[in-house]
């Protein structure tokens, strides 16, 4: 590999016959296929069943039960250290250092564990022990174990490294603490189960020879079950996690696929995914862990082996603009302290390509031509500045930029001598191509769920017996069932809906229903006109032909009682050809941007585009182009919007919410039974996400977390609120939460407080009336997407700025009820008779299947007790209607409940509020507004899109370099490096080419923190929807 610099002291290498040698990329083994197993129908029940009582009944679920766990386990913290020349402590804190230096750690038995028989396991953040570390009881105690040897990741033999030990805490009584402590104060108890369960499934693939692949804390791949995707690999595997039930411990063991990178040559994975993709490329193998191929030279008196698997590895960082034999690197002026690293101006450079042939001796494999992708450059050094990610043959080297690559530090190796470390997972998002793909591979009705579980899962989960009888989780002192439990249920009934006046209530039947013939419950107050604008493709009649299709639109919207000025035109439809003058050429911006300033220049006035087929790009660019200018607008594909008044009418639901109506409301006498009328309109009930932007995504991406909430007592519409906060950060920050909030209580006042004057801009106040109260004296809050090890961080920081913002605001205390809404649980519920499930055609195998038994439970499922945590209260709900695959209960925490509702209110009230979500006719999979402020949190992942997918956009984000009292750069810290993050989040705020041009103005004596222009506003509507 090319040093970063070209002149290095004089050194003499060994001899090595292979020097130069390229390994071969080693063989794939056959495919392990899953086993074969029912696609289809209903769950078997286990070998004896339980017997249902009163209204409940039964269903499979897919956890094993524990009936004893470790009774002890002692927690200690790892440091691993050296002593530098200088004598200076040097500390390894990057992941795959801790990871080797703990395997060397064990593999020298420098704590002696193995001498002494004590059992331990680790996620190589804690070491946990069945008893004290030898010699070492004291709580507080802190020691170091003995010396012992690590081969660094340059292949340096280090032979005085140190491991520094000190002790965190006793987990004991661990089976009585499952049962009866509070679910936030579990997540330790659960790590070190974990840790052990997971260990135990490690050494059980030993004595089978069934080569297994972990991934995290709790998934456990089979290594070669996998199917091929196109340059990418669908691998097979499971998840497993210790969790405490209501009635004893249990063990959830769950099917799992995920995308992972080929174990081939970088060169081969370029041409397997496609030359003309190589941003996607970079975003695939981001982070990617790659081995060096070839033999390099060792030197004499040296104590690094450049050949150890441990120097061989490399992190990709980013494919180069020019070939190896065009990319050069060059010899670097000495350091000077305070300023940046410089190349020779006297230095010519040497090319990638000459310095492999004539220095590393490589001979490049057959078909390694000058202009081939095996002779991409790839950089595996420091991230740089460059071109575009592409590589062109034509393309004329840039001196003064390949001079700066150097200083900066990038290490170029040609691509066909780097291989991709086998077992690793895509951590990018995937595009389209692999997206439908991995859904195909992924989706699995529950009766093959179950049958992979039973046949294949728990064998590999160490739960069944072995040859010798053993249960291998009995090694670590674990004492489990078989087979997978029942679990007693009951089925909520789906609500009323009611519509509009003359309208006929709807019936829902297994999650969904129609709005054929009925006119929305609120239609939004009255606008002038809908125009059409069908981009090059999307329609193929005439302009009389879409003239027609627009005018039986305005019937429709008519009929379901929006309100328009009484005007249809054909000017209202355009074309590309109408809009521009013959042999212009606008692209499809262009094209978008002059029928918006033409058609939809007041929020009045809607436009709807027409385009030939769904893609996020287009869709990304328009949105964001109507949303910073005020404009409301929706996209459709030409199939679609002329295919029938079922979808015109799915898009007229649409029409009403982005303008401030609702579609249906609640039957009123099933609702007041749920929660009265009067304490409703004293109620405001919010929503809340936070979305990340990927990985493969630019440094310093920051995170957008959302809040939404209601604005009328039938909890039907949700305005938002947006803001940009530090990449990563889970909790939503203590100002946006405040800002947020408040900005959501001074919409629900202007909707519902009538002041003494009549006039809701008055700051007279009026006697206080219960039947007009000035601020909802209730919240109900749903907060989505934080797992249960932050739950006391919500409750300490989340719930206190709730609070905080709105006393400050409102001058009164808050009885607020605080819901989790949790989707990235791994617990499934399966029906085992057929009265529990519903029937449909299904396509298995690419044979049709009519009249098929689905196997999931029909929508309403309510589960209270087994696999619900002791504390707090809280359930599993199935709300939804699942098409494909195996339903996913949401599973909500109560983490707060000030307004006392009942255990048999909140899932009622819960269950209706997962059929409020307008935009569809279909009950949604977790309450609406969170699934609301999730909708709204994809709306700022498509205003950042430009940013994110443009390398070289500003702002960028950098860290400057630090150094020690010896000019040594050193690493910065967490703290450091999160401030760092969250100044650039508040930089992408304030940049118009971001995040537009209203962010931080004045609007009604508030300063304005969303990003889309305020007049989107004004309606109080969900223009996002």
């Amino acid at each position: 590999m090319p040093p970063k610099s070209v002149v290095k002291p004089s050194r003499t290498p060994k001899d090595d016959p292979r020097l130069g040698y390229i390994d071969d990329v080693p063989k794939t083994p056959a495919i392990d296929h899953p086993p074969n197993v029912l696609k289809y129908g209903l769950c078997p029940k286990p070998k004896s069943p339980a017997k249902p009582t009163g209204d409940t009944m039964t269903v499979r679920s897919n956890y094993v039960q524990v009936t004893e766990v470790p009774k002890t386990l002692y927690a200690y913290s790892l440091t691993f250290f050296r002593t530098t020349e200088e004598g200076h402590r040097l500390e390894y804190n990057k992941r795959r250092e801790i990871r080797d230096a703990y395997q060397a750690l064990m593999k020298a038995d420098a704590l002696k564990l193995k001498a002494e028989s004590v059992k331990s396991v680790t996620d190589f953040k804690t070491l946990w022990t069945d008893k004290h570390i030898t010699g070492h009881t004291e709580s507080d105690v802190t020691f170091s174990s003995n010396v012992f040897e690590y081969t660094q990741q340059n292949g340096k033999l280090i032979k005085d490294m140190y491991a520094e030990v000190s002790f965190v805490d006793e987990l004991s009584d661990i089976k009585e603490a499952l049962k009866s402590k509070h679910i936030k104060d579990l997540p330790e108890y659960i790590r070190a189960l974990n840790a052990s369960v997971a260990q135990c499934i490690v050494d059980h693939s030993k004595d089978t020879g069934k080569e297994i692949s972990r991934v995290g804390a709790n998934k456990f791949y089979i290594t070669n079950g996998y199917k091929e995707m196109k340059g990418l690999r669908a691998g097979r595997g499971y998840f497993t996690s210790i969790r405490p039930g209501t009635e004893s411990t249990l063990l959830n063991v769950n099917p799992a696929t995920s995308a992972f990178l080929p174990p081939i040559t970088v060169s081969n994975f370029i041409k397997s995914i496609g030359k003309d993709k190589l941003v996607y490329v970079s975003q695939l193998l981001r982070g990617a862990t790659l081995r060096i191929r070839y033999t390099r030279a060792n030197y004499e008196e040296s104590d690094i082996d450049y050949n150890s698997e441990a120097a061989r590895l490399k992190i990709f960082t980013q494919i180069g603009p020019y070939f190896a034999s065009q990319q050069k690197f060059y010899e670097l002026e000495k350091k000077v302290d305070g300023q940046e690293r410089k190349a020779k101006g006297s230095d010519h450079g040497t090319t990638v390509q000459s310095y492999f042939t004539d220095k590393a001796k490589v001979r490049f494999p057959a078909g390694a031509t000058a202009k081939s992708p095996e002779m991409y450059c790839i950089n595996v050094g420091k991230r740089v500045d460059t071109l575009s990610t592409k590589v062109e043959e034509n393309t004329i080297p840039n001196d003064t930029l390949m001079r700066k690559q150097s200083a900066q530090g990038a290490q170029w190796i040609p691509a066909c001598l780097l291989q991709i470390v086998p077992n690793q997972v895509v951590t990018t998002t995937l595009r389209p191509v692999h997206t439908s793909q991995m859904i195909r591979h992924a989706l699995r009705l529950p009766a093959e769920n179950v049958g992979l579980i039973e046949d294949e899962g728990l064998e590999i989960m160490g739960v069944k017996s072995d040859s010798q009888g053993q249960k291998p989780l009995a090694k670590m002192n674990f004492a489990v069932g078989d087979e997978l439990i029942e679990v007693p249920a009951t089925l909520l009934p789906q609500p009323k809906l009611s519509y509009g006046n003359g309208s006929l209530g709807k019936m829902i039947i297994c999650g969904s229903w129609d709005v054929k013939g009925v006119k929305f419950a609120s239609p939004a107050g009255k606008f002038k006109s809908i125009s059409i604008l069908a981009m090059p493709g999307s329609f193929y009649g005439t302009e009389k032909d879409l003239a027609n299709e627009h005018e039986n639109f305005i019937k429709l919207l008519k009929g379901h009682g929006l309100k328009f000025e009484d005007m249809i035109s054909a000017e209202q439809v355009c074309t590309k050809g109408s809009l521009f003058e013959e042999g212009e050429e606008p692209d499809d911006r262009e094209i978008v941007g002059k029928f918006l300033n033409k058609y939809c220049w007041t929020d009045e006035r809607c436009g709807l585009v027409l385009i030939p087929e769904h893609n996020y790009d287009t869709y990304a660019m328009v949105k964001r182009l109507a949303d910073f200018n005020g404009m409301i607008i929706l996209l459709a594909t030409g199939t679609k919007f002329t295919g029938g008044d079922q979808i015109r009418s799915n898009i007229a639901l649409k029409i009403n919410m982005r303008y401030g109506g609702y579609n249906h409301n609640f039957d009123p006498a099933e609702f007041n039974n749920v929660l009265s009328l009067g304490r409703r309109k004293n109620t405001i009930v919010i929503g809340a996400d936070i979305a990340h932007c990927g990985g493969g995504g630019k440094e310093g991406s920051p995170s957008i977390a959302c809040l939404v909430g209601s604005n009328t007592s039938a909890f039907m519409s949700y305005p938002g609120s947006m803001r940009l906060q530090r990449g990563g950060q889970e909790l939503i920050n203590d100002d946006h939460m405040y800002s947020m909030i408040q900005e959501r209580l001074r919409t629900w006042k202007k909707w519902n407080y009538k002041s003494a004057d009549s006039s809701n801009k008055s700051k007279k106040k009026s006697k206080k009336d219960p039947n007009n109260p000035e601020w909802p004296a209730n919240m109900i809050f749903f907060r989505d997407g934080i797992s249960e090890s932050q739950f006391e961080d919500c409750i300490e920081h989340e719930i206190q700025q709730i609070k905080k913002a709105y006393r400050e605001l409102c001058g009164q205390e808050l009885e607020l009820t605080f819901i989790v809404c949790g989707k990235r649980h791994h617990t499934r519920f399966y029906a085992t008779e057929e009265n529990q499930t519903y029937k449909q055609k299904l396509t298995i195998d690419n044979q049709q299947i009519f009249n098929a038994i689905n196997g999931n439970v029909q929508p309403g499922l309510l589960v209270t007790s087994v696999v619900t945590n002791p504390e707090p209260f809280n359930f599993f709900l199935q709300s939804h209607k699942a098409i494909k695959g195996t339903a996913r209960s949401a599973h909500y925490h109560v983490l707060e409940n000030g307004m006392d509702l009942s255990r048999e209110c909140l899932p009622k009230l819960t269950m209706m509020l997962c059929y409020a979500f307008g935009r569809s006719t279909t009950g949604v999979s977790y309450a609406a507004p969170a699934y609301l402020a999730d909708r709204l949190c994809e709306r700022g992942r498509v205003y950042l899109r430009p940013w994110l997918l443009d390398p070289d956009m500003e702002p960028k984000f950098k860290v400057l370099d630090q150094k020690d009292a010896n000019g040594k750069r050193t690493r910065i810290s967490e703290e450091e490096m999160n401030e760092a993050k969250a100044k650039f989040a508040e930089t992408l705020s304030k940049t118009e080419s971001v995040w537009g041009k209203h962010y931080g103005k004045d609007v009604d004596g508030q300063k304005w923190k969303n990003p889309w222009r305020p007049n989107l506003c004004e309606r109080d509507g969900m223009f996002w929807m």
